[in-house]
């Protein structure tokens, strides 16, 4: 994108078990990445840093606890207590991501 070449990516929803697809985005233009591991050591180590500036978003686990039992069916809140929020412990303890942005969003 850098070279004004567009890109692409693999959709992969939250509730899918691979990949259902792969969208391409337009050269030029604003692109906003999202992901609680956009900031990832193995992503960074793999493709480099590729963008020009990180922003890490920080909610009080009860805030965010909130919001998925408002959004989120009982099924995939199951999957949040047993796979998904032990992993995000495991990864903000492990690789401290909001000490590696650039701009940190505390709410």
């Amino acid at each position: 994108m850098r070279a004004g070449l567009p890109a692409r990516y693999r959709v992969w929803p939250f509730d899918a078990d691979e990949p259902v697809r792969v969208a391409e985005v337009p050269a030029g233009g604003l692109v906003l990445v999202e992901g609680v591991s956009c900031l990832a050591m193995a992503v960074t180590r793999q493709v480099g840093t590729w963008w020009d500036l990180s922003i890490w978003l920080d909610a009080p686990f009860a805030s965010r606890r909130a919001r998925i039992e408002r959004r989120d069916p009982p099924s995939v809140q199951e999957q949040w207590r047993t796979h998904w929020w032990p992993s995000e412990q495991r990864y903000f303890a492990n690789e401290r991501p909001d000490l590696r942005a650039d701009l940190v969003v505390r709410g």
